[in-house]
């Protein structure tokens, strides 16, 4: 079992964890899992409420965290102790157009987006445009209990549904092979990962 992460939960991570689920731990789980080069900074795309960019950050990794806006940037920083702070940095950013030059990224994490997105494939395609040929990238989603207990989360809380998206981590997983990486599989409670790398040339 992991050790709890100092990172001060939102309202959202108590109402898991009274049901029985943590996603900060489960980040955690999946970001071991991908092993980044901690020389090189991590590419958070898609900052949302700042549950990914704490946990990289408490782990001990730079982190470069990128949005197409920047409205929950207050519930970010509740989030970030004080002396972690200074190693996340903040942008603005398309997901469908990244604004770094091809093969350049070592470290991307693409984490409970793809099902927020129209065009995921176009997503995905751009992703793997920016990644080096020694890189890594570490895509996930809501497993089907995930979406499930989502959907109760976004009913309860802010009385809306929940969006699934139309291209669960099979197709994901299907995608990338059909490219030609290695995509190792990571099954948790609420979440589905895959930890991508270019394929060793034969």
């Amino acid at each position: 079992m992991l050790s709890p992460l100092p990172i001060p939960p939102s309202a959202s991570d108590e109402l898991l964890r009274s049901w029985g689920y943590d996603l900060i731990s489960e980040y955690e789980e999946m970001v071991r899992h991908a092993a980044f080069e901690q020389a090189y900074p991590v590419i958070d795309l898609a900052t949302g409420s700042g549950r990914m960019t704490a946990v990289l950050v408490h782990l001990g990794y730079q982190v470069v965290s990128g949005d197409r806006t920047q409205e929950q940037m207050s519930r970010v920083q509740e989030r970030l102790t004080p002396r972690h702070r200074t190693n996340a940095r903040f942008l603005m950013l398309d997901m469908d157009r990244l604004p770094f030059h091809g093969g350049s990224i070592r470290n991307l994490v693409c984490v409970n987006t793809l099902h927020e997105l129209d065009d995921p494939s176009t997503a995905i395609d751009e992703i793997l445009r920016v990644m080096h040929p020694k890189g890594r990238i570490l895509f996930s989603d809501f497993s089907d209990l995930g979406f499930d207990v989502m959907q109760q989360l976004e009913r309860e809380v802010y009385r809306r549904d929940h969006r699934r998206g139309d291209m669960p981590m099979a197709d994901v997983m299907t995608l990338l092979q059909s490219k030609g990486y290695t995509v190792q599989r990571i099954e948790l409670p609420l979440n589905v990962a895959v930890v991508v790398r270019q394929s060793p040339v034969r």
